[in-house]
């Protein structure tokens, strides 16, 4: 269990693999079929030129074995960047089918309640720091945050904090970033939401997003 939450962690905060990603719909694994769409306020990245400033970046700068579903960022955001009229992105987020040891596996005796438990009585000070010393030369400069469970319900666990890190457009930046950490199908996965710091009630408002979105998306593969 420690070792596969050290891959969320590295997944939340410095580390995906740029794999093709799905449209919304749906996507298959392990011969199962994951609905996904971005959440309420969120267009997906990808279909449009400008996108690929993004992904090449993002490409330059994380790679793991965890796969990529879907990138996302906010439509207003998104829109002013691909018409030049912003050179940044502020909220921004993906979803994820985490693996363990870099594979894809069903946990068949596990299910969504007993997911959410284990997850929000793990330690995770000492798996933000076991993940930080495996890949600091990889990631140097990268600042690997303290971090905490913010809530837990039906859906999810959400797991909220600070980092200083490189957004989707290359700028290293303060952010505030929750995770919901769920459980469909007999797979984890990861929904990731970044918004650039300004204030201290960004993670509450992030908060209340992530639960909006992990609602969504447990609702559209139960």
């Amino acid at each position: 269990m420690n070792y596969y939450l050290n891959r969320i962690l590295l997944v939340g905060f410095v580390a995906f693999q740029l794999s093709p990603q799905a449209s919304a719909g749906s996507v298959e694994i392990l011969g199962r079929s994951i609905e996904i769409s971005p959440p309420a306020g969120y267009c997906q990245i990808g279909g449009n030129p400008k996108d690929m400033e993004i992904l090449n970046h993002a490409k330059e700068v994380l790679n793991a074995q965890n796969r990529l579903l879907m990138l996302f960022a906010n439509c207003d955001e998104l829109s002013n960047y691909r018409k030049n009229s912003s050179k940044s992105i502020d909220n921004y987020g993906w979803i994820l089918a985490t693996t363990q040891r870099g594979e894809l596996r069903e946990f068949k005796n596990e299910n969504r309640r007993s997911f959410i438990e284990k997850m929000r009585t793990l330690d995770f000070s000492q798996a933000f720091h076991d993940a930080s010393e495996k890949h600091k030369e990889q990631f140097e400069g990268v600042k690997m945050p303290t971090s905490g469970v913010l809530a837990s319900d039906n859906n999810a666990v959400y797991v909220g904090a600070l980092s200083t890190m490189g957004d989707l457009t290359g700028l290293s930046r303060k952010v505030s970033v929750v995770l919901a950490l769920t459980f469909v199908k007999y797979m984890p996965f990861s929904i990731n939401l970044y918004h650039a710091y300004k204030k201290s009630s960004d993670i509450p408002d992030l908060l209340i997003r992530q639960q909006s979105a992990a609602a969504e998306f447990v609702r559209a593969n139960e």
